[in-house]
């Protein structure tokens, strides 16, 4: 593993530790502080939640980027391979995120695709269609390489990476101990 990624990791480990204390800390002065000492303190976690969310939001985002590069790249083999390193072993995933057309908005298409998907029509009015279900199955008909149901407005890939750890990034990033400093 790349040595800036390894460094990366140790100081996100290293900053959560020490904030993880410091919070413990502020919570452990409630009872001593007065009221408006109290108001700021609470002002401050939540100016310092909105930051760590926000960090939380781009890590996620540079995530999936990367997890969808990863497997667009990995499609593009001529043999797909293992993705494999010392650290992990990754397996690419792919789901179909289809768009189902509304019984309101788009009534035509709504009824093109309750007959592709062999419903009754008396029934439609007492069906729910499960989006995730429908998520799935449009998934297994593309791996089998089956034509989508009628009706469809729009199906994006949706990819991802399921990863297994292999090795740990730093040795000591386990805490063996609920009181041990993991870093």
């Amino acid at each position: 593993m790349q040595t800036r990624l390894v460094d990366f990791y140790r100081n996100v480990g290293f900053s959560h530790a020490s904030l993880y204390n410091d919070v413990q800390t502020i919570l452990g002065e409630v009872q001593a502080l007065g009221l408006t000492d109290l108001a700021e303190t609470a002002f401050v976690c939540k100016k310092s939640s909105e930051l760590i969310n926000d960090l939380r939001k781009q890590l996620d985002k540079a995530q999936q980027i990367l997890e969808a590069v990863v497997c667009k790249r990995w499609s593009q083999l001529p043999e797909p391979v293992e993705i494999s390193t010392d650290y992990i072993l990754a397996q690419p995933k792919l789901k179909m995120q289809p768009t189902f057309p509304s019984e309101r908005t788009d009534p035509e298409g709504y009824a093109t695709l309750m007959r592709a998907l062999d419903i009754p029509e008396h029934c439609w009015h007492n069906v729910r269609l499960h989006w995730p279900s429908l998520c799935d199955h449009i998934t297994s008909l593309a791996a089998e390489g089956k034509p989508f149901p009628l009706g469809l407005k729009k199906i994006t890939p949706q990819y991802s990476l399921a990863f297994r750890q292999r090795k740990r990034i730093v040795e000591n990033d386990k805490v063996e101990d609920e009181n041990d400093n993991p870093f």
